[in-house]
């Protein structure tokens, strides 16, 4: 009976001094878990002005969340017509070599960088959703966090 006794203190007092260590450790966690936030808040390739020097520019614009406001850079891409065309398929060249769909690819490569750079920056996606800030008013962003 005196070891049954003996072993259950033993175990309660185990038991307690693990709870109390857990305890602290989050509360430890919760307190230094601080994050940041970005968005991307547009990508466009414009219109024809969007053709220099031959190539379609996409642009994609990073809003980096401050106390101070909104620290932006924009990422862009630039993709060659003739080389995009080359790209492709005859068939395809004739109904994708279009203008529009060159400008529309050069979008998508602006976005596509945009991201990858976020995420070789140990940005994580957070979702998307309506993006409304200053003078800037567009329908969709996708926002990103991480850890500071």
């Amino acid at each position: 009976m005196k070891s049954y006794r003996r072993f259950s203190a033993i175990a309660t007092v185990v038991l307690l001094v693990n709870l109390l260590g857990q305890s602290v450790s989050a509360q430890q966690v919760s307190q230094r878990q601080k994050w940041e936030y970005c968005a991307i808040t547009s990508f466009s390739s414009g219109n024809l002005a969007s053709l220099q020097n031959g190539k379609a520019i996409g642009v994609a614009s990073i809003c980096y969340f401050q106390s101070g406001g909104c620290r932006m850079e924009e990422v862009r891409f630039e993709l060659d017509p003739a080389e995009f065309k080359k790209s492709l398929s005859p068939r395809d060249a004739e109904t994708y070599g279009a203008l529009g769909n060159v400008l529309e690819k050069a979008t998508e490569g602006a976005l596509a960088r945009a991201i990858a750079k976020l995420g070789d920056d140990g940005w994580e996606i957070a979702g998307e959703s309506v993006f409304a800030y200053g003078a800037e008013r567009n329908t969709q962003a996708i926002y990103f966090k991480r850890r500071k």
